[in-house]
């Protein structure tokens, strides 16, 4: 009886452990589409010349890869408890939005004077 406890327990642990990988990857592929929409907003806008707008993306570009390594370090140190999973989904959440922010106003105020 223990065994078969210890054996479900077991495949529980090892589909938790799926389920955070497929939700970060959802989560950085998300966030890559919508690095990817802004680029091509700004090469429509022919803003991707701008020196200001390129570093934006370059740096947005950084740090998804980071925070894209630093997930998946997290997710195969084996932390799979909630507390540092999630915690480090936050902390890569908010990171991933400031670069996002701060490219997409480089975009709009590099386009800002043709409307």
């Amino acid at each position: 009886m223990s065994d078969d406890v210890d054996a479900r327990i077991a495949a529980l642990e090892s589909r938790i452990e799926e389920l955070e990988q497929s939700s970060v990857d959802a989560k950085l592929e998300e966030w890559k589409a919508r690095i990817d929409e802004l680029k091509v907003q700004a090469t429509l806008a022919k803003m991707d010349g701008s020196d200001e707008v390129k570093s934006s993306l370059a740096r947005l570009n950084d740090t998804w890869s980071g925070v894209r390594d630093h997930l998946e370090k997290l997710l195969s140190d084996g932390r799979t408890a909630t507390e540092p999973l999630a915690s480090g989904l936050r902390s890569a959440g908010k990171e991933l939005r400031d670069a996002f922010d701060s490219a997409r106003n480089a975009v709009l105020r590099s386009g800002g004077d043709d409307d």
